[in-house]
């Protein structure tokens, strides 16, 4: 029951970095339309990558902080219970390493919402969600609770991957048919 409480606060502080990145998207994503249909790329690139930097680097920050603090920041949720924090330390530093990339996903997803390539953005958003299913399943067989805590990070770099080299012949095939957009 322990590993499942350490379970439920990282769902807590990844909502926490989730929804801030959400936000950075969601407020690029009308600003970043409104310049693709006005041909402005110098306000996308500036757009984007502002961004991009905010949600990426606003995550490795925070990845490094519950790194470096992670005593204190699961004792926000719970300060009396010596396993259930010994597990979700644990969880903090096997489970969140690569949660800056959620950052890298929301905002990519924006993107294509923005220039109006709807499928890639439920590609994007979709393949979030289900990427994390055959990790799921694979990596408990693998390396037990452990594997559970790898899972998620592991499942995120797979979909960055994807979505980076997506983005990258996007960019490279509008830049050639002239009309240059942001750069990655």
């Amino acid at each position: 029951m322990t590993l499942v409480g350490a379970y439920a606060i990282l769902g807590y502080i990844v909502a926490f970095y989730y929804l801030i990145a959400e936000g950075i998207a969601n407020a690029m994503q009308p600003l970043l339309s409104y310049n693709y249909g006005a041909r402005r790329e110098d306000n996308m690139r500036k757009l984007f990558n502002v961004a991009m930097f905010s949600s990426v680097l606003g995550g490795a920050v925070f990845v490094g902080l519950l790194n470096l603090f992670p005593y204190q920041a699961v004792s926000v949720f719970n300060s009396s219970e010596p396993q259930l924090i010994e597990y979700t330390v644990v969880g903090i530093r096997l489970h969140l390493f690569s949660m800056f990339l959620d950052g890298f996903i929301v905002v990519a997803a924006a993107y294509y919402q923005a220039i109006s390539h709807n499928r890639k953005a439920l590609f994007v958003t979709l393949g979030n969600m289900l990427i994390q299913l055959p990790f799921l399943y694979a990596m408990p067989k693998l390396w037990g609770v452990n594997g559970v805590w790898i899972a998620y990070p592991l499942s995120n770099i797979a979909l960055s991957l994807v979505v980076g080299a997506m983005m990258w012949k996007d960019i490279r095939k509008l830049r050639a048919n002239g009309y240059e957009t942001v750069t990655v």
